[in-house]
């Protein structure tokens, strides 16, 4: 019976040292995560804000455009008008 204990003893200490060396793998394992959220995280950021620079200058591609294409417009419209006096004058002169 003696010796049952001195087992048992001896299998309670194995246990002890594994539920130690288990619970300092889990805080290493856990400090690891967290190191792997924040690197994440920081990526994520720098992603958003790359996304956000392109974004604006998309915006003020697209503006250049729009401003560009209205001076066509109004270029366009003010040919059109020289081209229908013209065209009156020439009506008016072949009377």
């Amino acid at each position: 019976m003696e010796i049952f204990t001195i087992i048992l003893g001896v299998m309670s200490l194995v246990l002890a040292v594994f539920s130690v060396v288990l619970a300092i793998y889990t805080i290493s394992l856990s400090k690891r995560t967290d190191k792997l959220v924040q690197e994440e995280d920081r990526r994520a950021k720098e992603l958003i804000r790359e996304t956000q620079k392109l974004i604006e200058e998309g915006n003020k591609r697209m503006e250049e455009i729009n401003r560009r294409t209205q001076e066509i417009i109004e270029e366009m419209n003010r040919q059109t008008q020289e081209t229908l006096r013209h065209i009156a004058d020439l009506i008016v002169a072949h009377k």
